[in-house]
């Protein structure tokens, strides 16, 4: 599976094998190999090539049909009306997005922390 969707996605691209190898700093063999399914990348090669074409990872290696990650967050909360809106427009916003990227990580009571100074601040705006 994900020797054709390499292919494909180099293809739709645009891009020849030397091309990719290039971006990848690697040698075209290299790259004719995955598509023959003779080698397999590295994790850290599958990440650069996710984010090379803009799919998920999960996608170049055959784990989801869905390659844009972005439509399988929007599939996974479409029963949730506000939150989808949310959604869509966060990947509008710059800086929403920054936003989320910088939270991503923190545990549960960091982000309950932020909510409170978030709701703190929307309180003092009402004013």
């Amino acid at each position: 599976m994900f020797a054709e969707r390499l292919r494909e996605l180099r293809r739709r691209d645009g891009m020849t094998q030397d091309d990719l190898a290039k971006r990848l700093g690697v040698v075209k063999s290299t790259v004719s190999q995955w598509e023959s399914g003779y080698r397999v990348p590295s994790e850290d090669i599958l990440r650069q090539l996710a984010q090379i074409f803009d799919v998920s990872v999960d996608y170049l290696i055959g784990y989801s049909n869905t390659p844009d990650p972005a439509e399988r967050i929007i599939e996974a909360i479409s029963d949730d009306e506000e939150l989808t809106s949310f959604w869509m427009s966060a990947r509008e916003r710059p800086t929403l997005k920054i936003f989320l990227k910088q939270v991503s990580d923190l545990d549960d009571e960091s982000i309950k922390r932020i909510i409170r100074v978030i709701k703190a601040i929307e309180d003092e705006e009402a004013e």
